[in-house]
């Protein structure tokens, strides 16, 4: 059998995948925002985006499953995967467009949840065509390289789109969005194989050694779906923070941009934790101590952050946060994929899971204002506390529901290596 190059799949997935999630977060964090100010007036934008962001996190929590069973369908014998690449991009495509020429409430709202839907099929069917393409062990190492890596190339896009075109008007920028994930995709298209992989029962493997898939049952799939909901509970909540800044510490404005770009350098201590942490899983054949490391260190961090007296101490667990964000992305994807109970159900069963993370997303944004200002009665001072310890309380949670799961199957350490 044909061995697999690991370093240029590796490539072209993160091409791919990574641009194609770009466009959701450039949505949310920047681009749909301003998009919304200059359309409907200052005044409306913030209720507008409020309204907007909240009904289309609850569409695509109720969308999610029904994209995972399409891209496992195929009314023809082909590559399956393929196709629904190609007709989700065009998807979203055509509703970034909309969002860009949009000015109106309802087409505004229908084309963005039009291009989160189109752009959610190809990141569930690029998903999807991982685990039914790679030994175990190298789905092991793959899956932790790729969970660690993309937040890079989402930052390099957000850099071009926001920085690089900063001069350009938005409808321009929107539409370079678009292009610039088509351009990935075509990059990924012609760097992974889409023929039909050879799947029996229990193992794959069309192109690696055939190595015997561990079986696991939708039991431990469950505790893995309950310890993604409160994860995203835990990670999701601190988006909150730019608030926090400005009621503790009373900084302006300008100076908490300053300090979120400076923050964001952070992802490279994300991408080398991930990386470790990934490179130290395939060594010892071990991902739970790891994982719950990220999970005690996450939940510290943010108890760290709602006690914290001084910006100083701040600014420190921040930084230490990227550290447990690295190792729980790139681990967490890597514990995802060994945890897929059906190879005929490989695309239902991910969006699954990433509904219920889309789920822990929506519900937080929509019960922090209210968190806050019970704290604010209960606890007194900013109401920070109170939410804060409740986002570490989460990721204790998180913690727990790793308890349950299956370790790693030990390996010889050359098969381990890939030597």
């Amino acid at each position: 059998m044909k061995k697999t190059n690991v370093g240029a799949l590796l490539l072209h997935l993160l091409v791919g995948q990574g641009l194609t999630l770009s466009v959701p977060v450039l949505i949310v964090f920047g681009l749909g925002q301003v998009h919304l100010m200059q359309q409907l007036g200052e005044a409306q934008a913030v209720t507008a985006y409020g309204y907007g962001a909240g009904m289309v996190g609850v569409g695509m929590i109720v969308l999610h499953p029904l994209l995972g069973k399409l891209a496992d369908w195929s009314p023809w014998t082909g590559a399956t995967r393929r196709f629904w690449l190609l007709a989700g991009s065009l998807v979203g495509a055509l509703g970034l467009v909309g969002f860009a020429l949009a000015s109106q409430r309802p087409w505004l709202y229908g084309c963005w949840l039009l291009l989160n839907a189109g752009y959610g099929l190809v990141g569930t069917s690029f998903a999807a065509w991982l685990p039914e393409r790679l030994s175990a062990t190298e789905l092991q190492r793959v899956s932790g390289w790729l969970g660690a890596t993309t937040p890079v190339v989402i930052m390099l896009a957000c850099l071009l789109i926001l920085g690089g075109l900063a001069n350009c008007p938005m409808r321009w920028r929107l539409l370079s969005l678009a292009a610039l994930q088509l351009a990935g995709l075509g990059f990924a298209l012609r760097g992974l194989d889409f023929a039909p992989a050879a799947v029996v029962a229990g193992q794959v493997l069309p192109d690696g050694p055939a190595t015997p898939r561990p079986t696991v049952g939708y039991r431990q799939y469950a505790w893995v779906l309950v310890g993604r909901f409160f994860y995203s509970l835990s990670l999701s909540g601190i988006s909150f923070t730019s608030l926090y800044y400005v009621a503790r510490f009373g900084l302006s404005h300008e100076t908490v941009l300053r300090l979120n770009g400076w923050l964001s350098l952070g992802v490279l201590l994300l991408m080398g934790a991930g990386w470790l942490g990934n490179t130290l899983s395939v060594r010892w054949q071990r991902q739970k101590p790891l994982l719950i490391v990220g999970g005690l260190l996450m939940g510290v961090c943010q108890l760290g952050l709602a006690w914290s007296p001084h910006l100083a101490w701040t600014i420190g667990f921040c930084v230490l946060q990227q550290l447990a964000i690295g190792l729980c992305s790139a681990l967490g994807l890597a514990l995802l994929n060994r945890s897929l109970p059906a190879l005929t159900h490989l695309g239902r069963d991910i969006a699954i899971v990433n509904g219920a993370y889309q789920a822990g997303s929506v519900l937080i944004h929509f019960a922090a204002p209210s968190l806050i200002l019970l704290g604010i009665h209960w606890v007194g001072g900013d109401g920070y506390r109170l939410y804060f310890s409740l986002l570490a309380g989460f990721a204790l949670v998180h913690v727990l529901c790793l308890l349950p799961l299956q370790e790693l199957p030990r390996q010889p350490r050359a098969t381990a290596t890939g030597r």
